[in-house]
């Protein structure tokens, strides 16, 4: 699909790195000593992304002041604009890549997992002790990077800004503790309302962030009847849509669409993938277990993989996720066009963000061969 048109404003915004010292009041040391506690963090940020969330964040507060994203661009670097939005906006994107990018390190950590992006993960490369410390530095920075955000349009706005960066770090946590508690259990099955449950902490939060954010930042510019309860709305359609996005990299996990991932993993690690919890709760009994796979050899592991896959497509689970996935996604863009006083920037972008048919396509390559009799 075509490059967004605010993408590389966003990439080139993120690679300042933050003078995190003066944000906590901290006296400047050497010339070494912050930059090594901060390295993990740019470390993490430097590996790039989709940026979806910083890009609809953008989106959202062009519909709501009403400006293209050129203007954008235009205020961010100072062409005509007031407040510092330079910086305003800056510390808006901060808030929501650092957050994401400490979630990722935490989350390498408890994982124990070796790679991130194709390249050694943090605690592999900084250590455990610095990437974690750092990780949770991340996240207090994000909260004061979304206040200073605020800040510029009023006490009122720092708080609340500062406010929603709080609650979605906890939602964040609530979520990966719901996950965590899964996939520690080998015979933990999640219903489909408990796994939306999850998700909408572990993944919504942070899409939650973004669109939260981008409300505050547009205060001025709202309706002088706007309510608080178009804001609540605004953040229930962002649940939507981080719903979606989990169920659908988690169908690309097992349909083998995950760059520099290894196919399935998911299922090696335990994890509660959303087809599992599709299958099982249509009472389909799958030949998984994730200790056996994880003493599987390579070979073995792959054959185990293939026939699991196979199952789920044969049991309806393939099918029944990608439809669950695909409703989510498209009941939270239109309920977000319907809030915004004009259509979503670029909403033809995002119509296209999560290919659902390229998801349809690789499922029917998993269909049994006629004279195959899958274990259901």
């Amino acid at each position: 699909m075509d490059k967004h048109p605010t993408f590389d404003f966003i990439e080139q915004t993120l690679k300042a790195a933050p003078q995190i010292a003066p944000i906590f009041g901290l006296a400047p040391l050497g010339d070494h000593e912050w930059d090594s506690i901060w390295a993990p963090a740019l470390d993490m940020v430097g590996r790039g992304g989709k940026r979806w969330r910083s890009l609809l964040f953008a989106d959202v507060l062009c519909t709501l002041r009403g400006m293209d994203a050129a203007s954008l661009v235009g205020e961010a670097y100072g062409a005509g604009g007031a407040r510092g939005a330079g910086d305003t906006i800056t510390n808006a994107l901060s808030a929501i890549e650092y957050m994401h990018a400490g979630s990722l390190i935490v989350d390498d950590i408890e994982d124990a997992s070796p790679l991130r992006r194709g390249t050694p993960a943090s605690h592999k490369l900084f250590g455990l002790d610095m990437a974690l410390n750092t990780g949770c530095f991340m996240y207090l920075y994000a909260i004061e990077a979304a206040a200073q955000a605020g800040a510029a349009y009023g006490a009122q706005a720092e708080a609340d800004a500062r406010a929603l960066a709080s609650m979605m770090l906890g939602r964040l946590h609530a979520g990966q503790g719901l996950d965590i508690l899964w996939h520690r259990d080998s015979k933990a099955m999640p219903s489909i309302a408990a796994y939306e449950e999850m998700v909408s902490g572990k993944t919504s939060a942070l899409i939650m962030l973004s669109v939260g954010l981008a409300y505050i930042l547009a205060g001025e510019h709202l309706n002088q009847t706007d309510t608080p309860e178009r804001y609540m709305s605004l953040l229930k359609a962002s649940r939507h849509i981080g719903i979606a996005f989990q169920i659908y990299d988690d169908l690309l996990n097992l349909l083998g669409g995950v760059k520099g991932k290894v196919h399935g993993d998911d299922l090696l690690e335990g994890k509660k993938s959303f087809p599992l919890v599709c299958a099982y709760q249509r009472g389909t009994h799958l030949s998984y277990d994730a200790e056996t796979l994880r003493t599987a050899s390579e070979a073995d592991l792959n054959i185990a993989v293939a026939r699991i896959c196979r199952e789920l497509e044969a049991s309806g689970a393939f099918a029944e996720a990608i439809a669950i996935g695909h409703e989510h996604y498209q009941t939270g863009l239109l309920a977000l066009c319907e809030l915004l006083p004009h259509n979503l920037a670029h909403k033809s972008w995002w119509d296209s963000f999560l290919d659902w048919g390229k998801l349809t396509e690789a499922r029917l390559a998993w269909a049994p061969a006629p004279n195959e009799e899958p274990q259901l």
